[in-house]
């Protein structure tokens, strides 16, 4: 079963893959696919997981390999389908009712359509909120890195429905904090432990003219801070942010609120 791994790591480009070279080895390898997935299947007779016996360890590597590209497969070919959504998304994005219909739809009906897209690249410390990077099923004996191009259709998408569910906040931008580097921390409790993992911060305060004259701070985190590395004091900004909350010992009331920065754009 050596043969078809060594075949897929060697179609890798500087160690992405491309399309056009995952369809060929789905193609070349799909009538050993059917093969060893149906020995397998008749195996259940005798055992309940017979993926897991270590005789077919190798078999069943090459079988969740092929299955995982297979789903990698209908994400190319939802492609197209995506492409045809964002225009219609275009075409009425000025009608709110239009607007409104086509976004609860697209939530709601089209969600089969990209709800394994997202459980298997959504990463949201890189900047695009997805690495196209497959880390499961974690038997695999190949490292397989996808080149994000062939699926900027769905990226399309899925920004539009995430940004219609941010809170957008308009003002002018007051300071610019440096960027903040945190280590891996982990702290040892008469409960065990509790574990943070390393990541970046940059802050933003923005001034709101409204009533309260408020100034905002608004978080940017990880790959998040690169949207902050051309901004000036002064300019005008809308912010998309998720407002994110828990626990504060620091506050009387044990709760604090936070605003954390997803996407700005530049106001003329």
């Amino acid at each position: 079963m050596s043969k078809p791994f060594e075949e897929l790591e060697n179609l890798s480009d500087s160690g992405i893959y491309k399309k056009d070279k995952i369809e060929w080895w789905l193609l070349k390898y799909e009538e050993e696919y059917n093969y060893l997935f149906n020995v397998l299947e008749a195996e259940k007779v005798n055992f309940t997981h017979p993926r897991n016996l270590s005789k077919y360890k190798e078999e069943a590597q090459f079988l969740d390999t092929y299955e995982v590209l297979l789903k990698v497969s209908k994400f190319y070919r939802n492609e197209a389908f995506f492409k045809g959504q964002v225009e219609l998304y275009n075409s009425i994005r000025d009608s709110e009712a239009q607007l409104s219909s086509w976004l609860e739809t697209s939530k709601l009906v089209e969600g089969e359509r990209y709800k394994e897209f997202i459980s298997l690249f959504q990463n949201t410390a890189k900047l695009s909120g997805y690495e196209f990077v497959i880390r499961y099923p974690f038997s695999l004996p190949v490292s397989i890195k996808l080149d994000e191009t062939d699926f900027k259709e769905t990226l399309h998408f899925l920004e539009i429905l995430e940004m219609s569910e941010k809170i957008q906040v308009i003002g002018t931008i007051c300071l610019i904090n440096d960027l903040e580097v945190f280590e891996k921390k982990i702290t040892k409790t008469d409960e065990g432990e509790s574990y943070r993992r390393a990541f970046t911060r940059r802050n933003l305060i923005i001034y709101t003219d409204d009533a309260y004259g408020s100034e905002l701070l608004i978080k940017f985190m990880d790959e998040k801070t690169h949207l902050l590395k051309n901004l000036k004091i002064g300019q005008s900004v809308k912010v998309y942010v998720d407002l994110t909350g828990g626990k504060n010992e620091s506050d009387k009331l044990g709760y604090s609120l936070s605003l954390l920065g997803w996407n700005i754009e530049i106001l003329k």
